[in-house]
């Protein structure tokens, strides 16, 4: 019996009960009736065994009402244990992915070479070529590493852009690399970005310095992929200073440069 049919049926007693306790003050046939059927001993056994009856028809609608209910649980409880089997799933994958992850910064070759400027620094965009000291800090080896040099937005019509694509894996926590970036025609607008993230300096990170605030002069963009093909990225700001300021490590991001780069990424104009 489906569950359907077991709520009509104990729709249909309940109705007939109740119709006949009001219709016995109401109606002096039906006592009438109700009297001479319970002092004839036909009608009498007839009426027990009418109890009997529906006292069993409510003994397996109640028997039923409890299947349904377990059932009901069972599955609940099911529906829960592969819950929680999915978000142990999900938890030890994240581990995988995080203990296998390459993190890639710019860097120094020596530390010893490490000192502050002694007066701010200009980026030269006429130059043919530029180059990043890079380094892979994390746990996972870096591969189908793009790296992109833009300048503050707004960028004129002609601005160049300094690109590459390194060509071979950067294991984990590799020595410093020296990558040279070439000057290439515009290939990132302005509404690019990466989460969120402009490709190009905002406006008022590159606006002159109040106090002790930094000036940008140049923004870094960093992606790559770990053993998993999940794709990542690093940006970093220059200030006039030398100094490579983080703006973001970006995990599991959806397009990398390359996508970009190729037209395959619907950009959004919201971004910082």
């Amino acid at each position: 019996m489906s569950k359907r049919s077991l709520n009509i049926l104990i729709g249909i007693i309940v109705l007939v009960l109740l119709a006949s306790i009001i219709a016995y003050p109401l109606s002096a046939g039906f006592r009438d009736w109700v009297h001479t059927w319970i002092t004839d001993p036909v009608g009498l056994v007839a009426l027990a065994t009418t109890i009997a009856a529906i006292a069993t028809l409510l003994a397996v609608v109640v028997g039923l009402r409890g299947i349904y209910v377990g059932r009901a649980l069972a599955q609940e409880a099911f529906g829960q244990a592969e819950k929680a089997q999915e978000e142990h799933r999900q938890e030890f994958l994240e581990a995988q992915y995080n203990a296998s992850r390459p993190l890639l910064v710019p860097a120094v070759a020596d530390l010893s070479e490490v000192r502050e400027l002694d007066e701010p620094m200009v980026f030269d965009w006429n130059s043919p070529n530029t180059f990043v000291t890079l380094q892979n800090v994390g746990n996972g080896v870096a591969t189908n590493i793009w790296l992109v040099v833009l300048p503050p937005a707004p960028a004129p019509a002609d601005a160049l852009q300094y690109l590459c694509r390194f060509d071979m894996p950067l294991p984990a926590e590799s020595n410093p690399v020296k990558v040279y970036l070439r000057q290439s025609a515009p290939v990132f607008a302005e509404h690019h970005h990466i989460k969120g993230h402009k490709l190009h300096i905002p406006p008022e990170r590159a606006a002159a310095p109040a106090d002790t605030a930094d000036h940008f002069l140049a923004r870094l963009s960093i992606t790559y992929q770990d053993i998993f093909g999940r794709k990542h990225a690093s940006i970093f700001d220059l200030s006039d200073w030398g100094i490579w300021v983080n703006v973001a490590f970006l995990p599991n991001i959806e397009h990398d440069l390359a996508e970009i780069q190729a037209g395959k990424v619907p950009q959004p104009v919201s971004a910082k």
